[in-house]
């Protein structure tokens, strides 16, 4: 039964990811912006890693910054966002660590969102693609949790959709770390 209920879920966010995939091609995704409570979100994304690491297989620390300001953004996308990088942490970091960090970089009116993790890290010849669709580092699976490389190619379209940016640091061996930013308010639809 956990194995049928552990399929399903994984081709359910593969469908859901296709088709989210097929819409922001057909340029058809739209974004809902709303007050978004940073501290909500982040209660959400540590009940993800509770799930994630019921077994406690890694340490797990936060670093957020105290009176985060209330943002403007698409709040369902945002979760989204993180509940992918969180995902790929846990996916390609087989023992070690993972830590969040979310800070108001004040000078831009941006909040930043960090994820990093001590896992197998990413070769500098495989940096280029690992944003593109279907595109996943075979020889870096865990063997923990199935993918086709949508997530973070979903990721990056949903920060263009944003105003948001992302970038990667990674040493193979020694870890990643995925850093995005997001304005306090992203402009209303037209």
């Amino acid at each position: 039964m956990t194995q049928i209920r552990h399929h399903s879920q994984f081709l359910l966010k593969l469908v859901n990811d296709v088709l989210a995939l097929s819409r922001l091609d057909a340029k058809k995704m739209s974004i809902e912006p709303v007050d978004v409570n940073i501290d909500e979100v982040i209660g959400h994304a540590q009940s993800q890693i509770e799930q994630l690491n019921r077994n406690d297989r890694l340490q797990v620390s936060w670093d957020v910054e105290p009176g985060l300001p209330t943002i403007v953004t698409d709040l369902t996308k945002l979760e989204e966002i993180l509940q992918n990088l969180i995902g790929n942490a846990f996916k390609f970091t087989p023992r070690g660590r993972i830590h969040l960090r979310v800070r108001n970089i004040r000078d831009l009116e941006r909040i930043e969102f960090a994820v990093a993790d001590t896992g197998i890290g990413i070769e500098p010849r495989d940096m280029a693609r690992i944003f593109s669709a279907f595109e996943q580092i075979n020889e870096a699976h865990t063997g923990d949790f199935n993918g086709v490389g949508l997530g973070l190619n979903i990721v990056k379209k949903y920060l263009e959709l944003m105003h948001g940016d992302i970038r990667v640091e990674s040493e193979p061996g020694e870890g990643s770390t995925f850093i995005f930013s997001l304005p306090h308010s992203i402009p209303a639809p037209t």
